[in-house]
Order: structure tokens, then C-alpha cells, then sequence
């Protein structure tokens, strides 16, 4: 197997490179759900090398008059083991929040508009491959009908399992058009 871009005669040349996974993009008929799988063949998109995973996102759903939250659920983990805290708002109120749930929320883009309006955001998740619970951190800013949303969301994942697996929903269908894309974060190799 060749070096990747990023190594040359073995050695890493950049500290603290983001390297290009996987981006689906939502194509001709609307989906209710992204997945993205490592592919544990020892490559350079297997998650096994890579310190933390950064989600990438715009999209919107099919849901109008109602909030339409793109969340991520690891592993296939539906048991509400994520606790959160979360901040967000709209230019007119705030809202802070905390619990437990049964998944990370990425974004939130709630409005009456048709089509649902879009949403952008950067999902960090943390140690992904580490023998402890795992973090992640979303920022996120959407429409909202032109009332414009914005929100910084923190969980942690209950679970000392490697993330090997992340499915991405919003409650209903992504339009054509939403992009994910997917990188991985190596870990500091160089001075």
C-alpha cells in the first residue's frame, strides 16, 4: 500500500492534518439517514489512525412548521446514555438546556417555511478511538425563516467502544442538496 499525501518516506509532514473521509451529498430523491462506516481495512480513511472525527454539514429536511434537528447516533447506540448541554439563539430569546438523551444533536433549524431552511454546522467528536467515554461539540447557524438561529450543543457518548460507525438523521427526510462530509484528525506527530 502506498503513503498517503500526507507521509512521505513514513514520516508524517504535517502536525495536525484533517484528512478527507467520505461526503455524501443527497442526490435525486430525498433520505432519511446518513451513515458513514469505518472501514477497518487499515487505508487511509480507516478510523483506527485518526485522534478525532469532524462532521461537516448543510442540510435540510422535509419537516415544516416544526423543528428539524439533524442528530447522530454512534455505533448504532439508541440507549439514552448522551447527556448534553446546549445553548441557542434566534435574535429574539435564548434558550440553554441539559439532560440526558438518546443522541447528539448536530444542528437545529426549526421554521414554517417551504422547504424547511438550512442549516450548517461543524460537529467535533473527540478521542474517538480512546478507552473512555467520548465528547463531541457541534456549532451550528440555520435560517430559520430569515430569523437567522445559532447554537453551540456538547455531549458526551457513555461508552468507552472505539466509534466505528455514525449515523446522521433528522426526524425526516433530507432534501437533494444536504452535503456531509466527513474528516479525520490525526494525532500530533511532529514538532
Amino acid at each position: 500500500m502506498a503513503d498517503p499525501a500526507y507521509i512521505v518516506d513514513g514520516v508524517l509532514t504535517d502536525g495536525e492534518a484533517w484528512v478527507g473521509i467520505a461526503t455524501t451529498t443527497v442526490s435525486g430523491t430525498s433520505t432519511a439517514t446518513i451513515t458513514f462506516t469505518s472501514p477497518d481495512d487499515g487505508s487511509s480513511t480507516d478510523w483506527s489512525q485518526f485522534m478525532d472525527l469532524i462532521l461537516v454539514s448543510y442540510a435540510a429536511g422535509e419537516a415544516v412548521g416544526g423543528t428539524n434537528s439533524s442528530y447522530a447516533q454512534f455505533n448504532t447506540d439508541t440507549a439514552s446514555n448522551y447527556p448534553y448541554q446546549w445553548f441557542y439563539a434566534d435574535g429574539a430569546s435564548a434558550t440553554a438546556a441539559s439532560g440526558t438523551t438518546n443522541l447528539m444533536y448536530i444542528d437545529a433549524s426549526p421554521g414554517t417555511a417551504s422547504p424547511q431552511p438550512w442549516g450548517c454546522s461543524v460537529f467535533t467528536m473527540f478521542d474517538i478511538n480512546s478507552g473512555k467515554y467520548k465528547s463531541a461539540f457541534s456549532q451550528f447557524a440555520g435560517d430559520r425563516d430569515g430569523a437567522g438561529m445559532v447554537g453551540i450543543y456538547a455531549a458526551t457518548w457513555e461508552s468507552q467502544a472505539a466509534i466505528n460507525r455514525i449515523d446522521i438523521n433528522c426526524g425526516f427526510d433530507y432534501l437533494p442538496g444536504s452535503t456531509f462530509s466527513l474528516f479525520g484528525v490525526l494525532p500530533r506527530m511532529v514538532a
